[in-house]
């Protein structure tokens, strides 16, 4: 989520909050994420693994401090909030069932404030069985207001991968050393386009 931010600022001048919203259906996702997210627990059980650190999306904290040093925005503080979203109904799945009342997947917010508090980033994810309408949003205010709306949003799994493999040219010619995302230029990878 955070990189298509970026990516997307780069056609602004200047950039003073960036906002992102991914809602995943997770019903059309694989078991392991399913359960990562806690679809099915009690709220209890859910807070309680929450507290260990077994639910969660790893990386937003990561993702809200790259974001903000991306887009020069002086972020002082991260914070992290992450609930269940509790399911109004029954839901079932290829592999589990989801009762209402019971969670059915996580909602988890990031955020990069100011010194004086002033929001600079925000990115939220509901990550759940039965999302209804599951898609990307991006809203960068600066110098144009930019947006950028994914009706269905970016498939998880197929968008790491794919960057994985889009990288693999530029990484090929890299210099020996440690590199982040941020260092790779974004660009599709056509199996053609090298000799």
């Amino acid at each position: 989520m955070g990189w298509l931010v970026v990516t997307l600022a780069a056609v602004a001048q200047r950039i003073e909050h960036a906002k992102a919203l991914r809602v995943v259906d997770a019903s059309k996702r694989r078991l392991p994420l399913q359960k990562k997210i806690g679809a099915g627990m009690t709220v209890g059980e859910f807070r309680a693994q929450v507290m260990t650190g077994v639910i969660k999306h790893v990386g937003l904290p990561e993702s809200v401090a790259m974001v903000a040093d991306s887009l020069n925005l002086a972020v002082e503080q991260i914070t992290e909030t992450i609930e269940p979203i509790v399911a109004t109904e029954r839901t079932e799945t290829e592999y589990l069932t989801v009762e209402a009342g019971q969670a059915a997947g996580v909602h988890q917010i990031g955020r990069g404030l100011s010194k004086d508090g002033k929001e600079l980033v925000y990115l939220e994810l509901q990550m759940y069985v039965g999302a209804k309408e599951p898609g990307d949003t991006i809203s960068l205010s600066g110098h144009p207001n930019v947006s950028l709306v994914i009706p269905g949003g970016a498939h998880g799994d197929i968008a790491t991968a794919s960057v994985v493999v889009n990288s693999i040219p530029v990484i090929l010619d890299a210099p020996a050393g440690l590199r982040t995302s941020r260092d790779l230029p974004i660009g599709f990878f056509s199996p053609n386009a090298r000799p």
